[in-house]
C-alpha cells in the first residue's frame, strides 16, 4: 500500500521502455530462454501438473508435440524478433490497471500518475457509481 504509486510508475516505465528506448537486451533474452527451457522438466512432477499441460494443449488448440518442440523454438528466438514482437504486442497506452488496496491510501498517488479515470468495482466486478 505504501509503495503502490511507485510500483505502478515503475511498471509503466518498463512497458514504455521495452517498446521504445530500452528494448530487451541480449542478456535479458538469454536469461528468459534459460528460464523457459530449463524449468520444463520440473513442470511435470505431479499428475496434476501433467493434466494442466494437457489442458493447455486442448484449450489453446496446440499441437500434441507442443512441449517437445517448445524448447527449440524458444532457443531459436532472436533479439530482433523479440523486440519487434514487444513493439507490436505491448501497448502501454491501452493498459487497464487492476489495483487492489486501501482506497484512502492509494488513490491520491494513483491520481497523480495521470493515467486517466479511476473506476471502482466491487468484489463481484460490478462498477461502483
Amino acid at each position: 500500500t505504501d509503495k503502490t504509486k511507485e510500483s505502478v510508475s515503475e511498471i509503466a516505465k518498463e512497458f514504455q521502455g521495452v517498446t521504445g528506448q530500452q528494448p530487451v537486451t541480449d542478456k535479458e533474452l538469454a536469461k528468459a530462454q534459460k528460464d523457459e527451457t530449463l524449468t520444463l522438466a520440473g513442470a511435470w512432477e505431479s499428475s496434476g501438473q501433467v493434466a494442466h499441460s494437457i489442458a493447455e494443449i486442448i484449450r489453446f488448440g496446440l499441437p500434441e508435440n507442443y512441449f517437445e518442440t517448445f524448447p527449440d523454438k524458444v532457443l531459436a528466438l532472436k533479439l530482433d524478433d523479440v523486440n519487434k514482437a514487444a513493439r507490436r504486442v505491448v501497448q502501454p497506452k491501452n493498459l487497464i490497471w487492476v489495483i487492489v488496496g486501501d482506497r484512502s491510501k492509494i488513490e491520491p498517488g494513483l491520481r497523480e500518475l495521470g493515467f486517466g479515470d479511476i473506476q471502482l468495482i466491487d468484489t463481484n466486478g460490478r462498477v461502483i457509481k
